[in-house]
């Protein structure tokens, strides 16, 4: 059963110390120096170019740093260098023996690969919704409740609220709900749409940038199958590319004296 496959998948994430993305539903901001790239899922850096191998050097070397807000910052920093950074992890994580390092460099890649192949594709607005129509019979998406903290709040959405259209173009009849759907999902995580709305006989158009779509929303029929090929496939890309060290050895604790946050 997918379910089952899924908990036993994000059980294992959670015991090895590695965080799933989708709980910060907004893209990272990537510096302004970083190409762009084509994606490329069987490829280490998912076709991205190496960043410099000094920059990414010392942030591995940070990764097990005695001070835990050292630790920390060089995380955060390699995770919005990934996915220019993944060849470089490899080799890392080929290399070192030290746990915090080994643990945190898990974390980091799993968290980004499925990011860049997964969640950043779908685009997530945060409501509640059903078919409905207009007074004058037209098609219409009802929101009937706006879930706190997502893209459909900061954009001021409202309970009542009947989405006509999108960008322009209003919904065909009977398929409003799907067309609705399909376009927020399409527009993907940081992308921009313009909701045709009425409220209270008054028309509106609302811009929202949505966000991605968080992992506990993957939680019914499709979505936990989509979620459950995406672990699949992290997994034989891992073993692919981390999984084989140059040289077979148990993983040792640091020799430092690691700062343990209270």
């Amino acid at each position: 059963m997918p379910q089952i496959r899924l908990i036993a998948i994000l059980f294992a994430t959670v015991v090895a110390g590695g965080a799933l993305p989708g709980v910060a539903a907004e893209a990272p901001d990537a510096p302004a120096d970083l190409p762009a790239y084509q994606l490329d899922a069987d490829d280490i850096n998912l076709g991205a170019p190496d960043v410099a191998a000094e920059r990414v050097a010392a942030l591995i070397d940070q990764l097990g740093d005695p001070e835990f807000e050292v630790r920390e910052q060089a995380s955060a920093e390699l995770a919005v260098l990934c996915p220019y950074a993944f060849r470089a992890l490899a080799r890392a994580y080929q290399q070192r023996s030290d746990y915090e390092t080994l643990l945190r460099i898990e974390g980091i890649v799993q968290e980004q690969y499925l990011w860049h192949t997964l969640l950043k594709q779908h685009g997530f607005l945060g409501v509640v919704y059903a078919a409905d129509q207009l007074p004058d019979g037209s098609p219409a998406v009802a929101i009937t409740r706006i879930a706190p903290d997502t893209a459909a709040e900061e954009a001021g959405l409202r309970a009542g609220d009947l989405v006509r259209g999108i960008g322009g173009e209003d919904f065909a009849p009977g398929a409003a709900a799907d067309a609705f759907r399909e376009r927020i999902q399409d527009a993907g995580a940081g992308g921009t749409v313009t909701l045709n709305i009425v409220r209270a006989g008054a028309e509106l158009a609302v811009e929202v940038t949505l966000r991605a779509r968080p992992l506990a929303e993957y939680n019914a029929g499709a979505l936990v199958d989509e979620l459950n090929l995406a672990m699949q496939q992290f997994v034989a890309w891992r073993d692919r590319h981390f999984g084989h060290r140059e040289q077979p050895r148990r993983r040792t604790p640091s020799t430092a004296v690691l700062e343990i946050p209270e």
